[in-house]
């Protein structure tokens, strides 16, 4: 709602670099005074999505105006294309998993920006990534154990302010896609993990609640996903691990099948 409908227009100043956006916000040329209104808006408020630079383009993206709804279309006109929310390479930086680059899986949607190479994110998304929430190049293409990023041990409830907003600029809007998707349930208890109906999933991964809850690896960890059975392919999608991330491939890698999202 802040986003689409708002625009975070009815946030202070102070208050849009906590939700991740005040940098776009800058690069469209407002300041501290503009956005009070004590002194006249930036010359981009006024300028038609086409003339603004790449870089203002992108931030006007950032905060959920893409070129209809900057220029004012009325929808159901032939000026107003709509398709910003069907997940089109110009519309990658939009911070929503919900209407642009999403599915369902298991009822949890999957945000297409995390499965892209770390060079091909937005400006926008890769300032996200890289500042509050801490990855490098190397932890945002590598899936292996041994080089997580320490954001992705966190549950989305225990994500900072800050945190949570660069997470949304990234595209995770809701605690079920960073939990499963980013955390794969890690930071759950394994009460939690009933309330989130997949502690059957966890069991079919040859999980108890004593090693659940003791760190203790399941044996399957180390088989590939093509060894598992049907029944634990199934189980370890429930965990939103599909055969890449089972397997940690690299999104550098060719064989990286993005195709789940």
């Amino acid at each position: 709602w802040d986003c689409w409908q708002n625009h975070y227009g009815s946030y202070q100043w102070g208050n849009l670099e906590a939700a991740g956006v005040k940098s776009c916000y800058e690069a469209l040329g407002w300041t501290e005074s503009s956005w009070a209104g004590t002194t006249e808006p930036p010359e981009t408020d006024k300028t038609p999505f086409a003339e603004l630079t790449p870089e203002q383009q992108d931030a006007a993206e950032c905060v959920c105006f893409p070129q209809p709804v900057w220029d004012q279309h009325i929808l159901g006109t032939d000026d107003f294309v709509g398709d910003f929310c069907d997940g089109a390479p110009g519309t990658s930086i939009v911070p929503s998993d919900t209407l642009c680059s999403a599915m369902t899986i298991w009822g949890v949607r999957c945000v297409q920006a995390r499965f892209q190479q770390y060079n091909s994110l937005g400006r926008w998304k890769k300032i996200a990534a890289s500042g509050n929430l801490g990855y490098t190049a190397t932890t945002w293409n590598d899936f292996t154990v041994a080089n997580v990023a320490p954001v992705e041990l966190k549950g989305y409830d225990a994500l900072s302010v800050t945190e949570l907003a660069s997470a949304l600029v990234v595209g995770y809007s809701s605690d079920e896609s960073w939990d499963c998707y980013q955390n794969h349930y890690a930071d759950y208890s394994w009460e939690d993990l009933n309330e989130a109906y997949v502690q059957d999933c966890a069991v079919a991964l040859g999980y108890t609640e004593y090693t659940w809850t003791n760190g203790i690896p399941s044996p399957l960890e180390h088989k590939l996903f093509d060894t598992l059975t049907s029944q634990q392919q199934q189980a370890a999608e429930c965990f939103c691990y599909f055969k890449s991330l089972w397997d940690e491939q690299s999104l550098t890698d060719a064989q990286f099948d993005s195709s789940f999202c």
